[in-house]
């Protein structure tokens, strides 16, 4: 039904029902299925821009991540303006996951391997190292507001715990090579290849 959506790497809908999406490139889109419309925008910059993920803050505003880059930013998109601002993270960001729990955001930055959580109230960016040569694919978050992810070069499940910074690492079956990871119903899922 819809076309030219390119090869979409993470979608969601936000309280309206109206599903966004980005496909690792410059665009970002969305899908108002009730009125069958199909939105895009293309950020221009002098810089190349990866989008890879995004989520919602408290106000249903999405901000994206970049998955790339050493010049690799968080973006914030006004939807009631459709103005797109830019937040430098020291380093880059390079995250393939983006959650957001209490006005903060928490990503992972596989380049640096390193856990990240950015206030833009505080304007505080706090960081936890992650062991060398992280590879993460997939972030997300518990009812108990615990951060799990996956990590497919050590073939781990891991979890992080913010209010006592505890962080816990489960060691998977080698050969499983984790991508993504979801939480629900007092279980955490996780995704292989089918090689895996």
């Amino acid at each position: 039904r819809y076309h030219n959506l390119g090869a979409v790497e993470n979608a969601a809908m936000d309280k309206t029902g109206k599903l966004w999406w980005v496909d690792g490139t410059d665009r970002i889109g969305t899908i108002a299925p009730n009125a069958a419309i199909s939105t895009t925008w293309i950020i221009t910059s002098e810089e190349q821009v990866l989008l890879s993920s995004f989520t919602f803050d408290d106000a249903d505003q999405p901000w994206f991540a970049e998955g790339f880059g050493a010049t690799s930013k968080l973006y914030h998109f006004n939807t009631t303006s459709n103005q797109l601002c830019s937040h430098v993270i020291s380093g880059g960001v390079a995250s393939n996951g983006l959650v957001y729990q209490n006005k903060q955001f928490w990503f992972i930055d596989w380049g640096k391997d390193r856990l990240i959580s950015f206030s833009p109230e505080q304007k505080l960016i706090t960081y936890w190292f992650l062991n060398f040569n992280s590879f993460v694919e997939g972030l997300t978050i518990d009812k108990s507001g615990n951060l799990w992810w996956v990590d497919s070069n050590d073939e781990s499940l891991n979890r992080f715990q913010p209010a006592s910074s505890q962080w816990q690492r489960f060691p998977l079956q080698v050969g499983k090579n984790p991508l993504r990871v979801a939480a629900g119903n007092s279980r955490i899922w996780y995704t292989e290849p089918t090689s895996g």
